[in-house]
């Protein structure tokens, strides 16, 4: 059994194993959208049995239009969530934000000295791409045998965001999420505290403010979210560049989220 922080010394080229093992796919939205994915089905998909779902938002950096790009450039953090197939196989969606588009349209916001201001989540509209992904959840969860209760996502930077959008516009579809060094809202954290988080960020990101998670995770925590926080001294926008114990890590998110149900918010 390949484990998730061997798993690099035992493929020899993991881009073209996760090119090999993740199949292209492309999914139309009911708007005519069109959405590259790559797709993982366990070798011993049985469909008399259920599985978890995990979709995975790449950076902003990593948009594109070939259906590969998600896989070369975020091969590590690919290598580190897929892994998690050794402790429980699941299926592994992988899609890529076209270039002209964002997965959300939520903008940065500045903080002038001594002052912080958000233009609210609500004020800004689901785009076509935030869209097609959650149809793509269910489609695949009409498509496989999928439990609907552990559908699960995570995301990395512009991939955060949209994570943190697609559970405020769809409050009843995911169960848990992990993400990291992402934009968020902190006034949708009533509206979203029934679904669990798992937050990384580092303390000195020079392109995504840490204060982003700090003022979210301190919005989870009024609002009672079941949550986890984790702020890496030092860290920059790539924190994993600054700790030797990022595939543990991950690995504690991957289990901690998937350990979660679905809730329906009252």
């Amino acid at each position: 059994m390949i484990k998730l922080f061997k798993l690099h010394e035992e493929i020899e080229d993991a881009r073209a194993y996760f090119l090999e093992a993740l199949t292209p796919m492309v999914f139309t939205a009911k708007d005519g959208t069109e959405l590259p994915y790559r797709l993982y089905v366990p070798a011993q998909y049985n469909p008399d049995h259920t599985y978890p779902l995990q979709i995975h938002l790449h950076g902003g950096g990593i948009r594109g239009n070939d259906n590969k790009f998600q896989l070369y450039h975020d091969t590590e953090q690919t290598q580190m969530l897929f892994a998690h197939q050794f402790f429980e196989p699941f299926i592994f969606a992988i899609p890529q934000c076209p270039i002209e588009y964002f997965w959300s349209e939520f903008q940065f916001q500045t903080w002038p000295e001594g002052e912080k201001t958000y233009r609210p989540m609500a004020e800004v509209e689901e785009n076509c791409i935030c869209r097609a992904v959650y149809e793509l959840t269910e489609y695949l969860s009409e498509a496989y045998s999928i439990d609907k209760d552990r559908r699960y996502l995570s995301g990395c930077s512009l991939g955060s965001t949209g994570s943190y959008e697609l559970i405020f516009r769809h409050p009843d579809t995911y169960a848990a999420a992990l993400v990291g060094c992402g934009v968020s809202d902190p006034q949708t954290a009533s509206a979203v505290a029934h679904v669990p988080f798992y937050i990384i960020h580092g303390e000195k990101d020079p392109i995504i403010s840490v204060r982003y998670s700090r003022d979210m995770a301190t919005a989870l925590e009024a609002a009672g979210a079941d949550y986890v926080y984790i702020e890496i001294p030092n860290a920059e926008h790539n924190f994993f560049a600054y700790i030797t114990n990022g595939p543990e890590l991950m690995e504690d998110g991957m289990r901690w989220i998937h350990s979660k149900r679905r809730v329906q918010k009252k």
